[in-house]
Parts: C-alpha cells; structure tokens; sequence
C-alpha cells in the first residue's frame, strides 16, 4: 500500500470520533495516532513526527491556534495541518489560521480520504 508508513495524528476530545476516523485511516494503511488534547498530540509529535495532523477546532481548554503555532514551531513548519468542525463558524474561522485545509464534519469517508491525500503529496 502507498500509504504504509505514513503518519497521521487525530487529535479530537470527542473518543469515538478519533477512533472512529482512526480505524477508517488504518483500513487504508496508514499509521495513525489518536490524542483527545493538543497538548498531548505536540508532545508526541515533537518525537515521532508525523505527516499530517487532524486537528479538531474546538478542544476544551485549549485554542486551535495555539496547537497550530506549537506545532509549526516544534514539530515542522511545514507539516500539514487539516482542521476539522462540525461548527459551521469554524470554516470562517480557519481562514486566519495557518491550515492546509478545513473539513466539516460529519465528514463523508471519501472527502476525508481526498483531503489527506492532496495534503500528503
């Protein structure tokens, strides 16, 4: 598979949707980390480094653009950041932040999938 090998963190606080997309994200090979906090997301990421984060809008305690900034500053400033909402002002929202892209959710499998993959090449 063209995917083996390649990283993704999940970091939403909602349980079942990060598994829920991990387990679809496993099905197509990929290697997947699955976080409820930011903070638990940079710190892993700062040592296993990986290719894309999926990175919910609203965590509780913590600021979408803070995780953004730590991350780009810790991890890699290059590293793609697809943000994920089922807030519809989250969209409008996203366009200050520095992501790669926005995905509404409920997301269908096939848009999730096609978000990755313009993101990881």
């Amino acid at each position: 598979m063209e995917n083996q090998g390649k990283r993704i963190f999940v970091v939403d606080d909602d349980l079942s949707i990060g598994e829920i997309v991990k387990m679809l994200l496993e099905l197509e090979g990929y290697n997947v980390n699955s976080f409820l906090a930011g903070k638990d997301g940079i710190e892993r990421a700062k040592n296993e480094k990986p290719d894309l984060v999926l990175l919910d809008y609203f965590l509780p305690g913590e600021k979408a653009e803070e995780i953004i900034e730590n991350m780009r500053r810790t991890v890699d400033e290059n590293l793609p950041i697809v943000l994920m909402s089922a807030n519809a002002d989250a969209l409008s929202l996203s366009k200050n932040l520095a992501v790669n892209e926005f995905i509404a959710k409920p997301f269908h499998r096939e848009k999730l999938l096609e978000a990755i993959e313009r993101n990881l090449n």
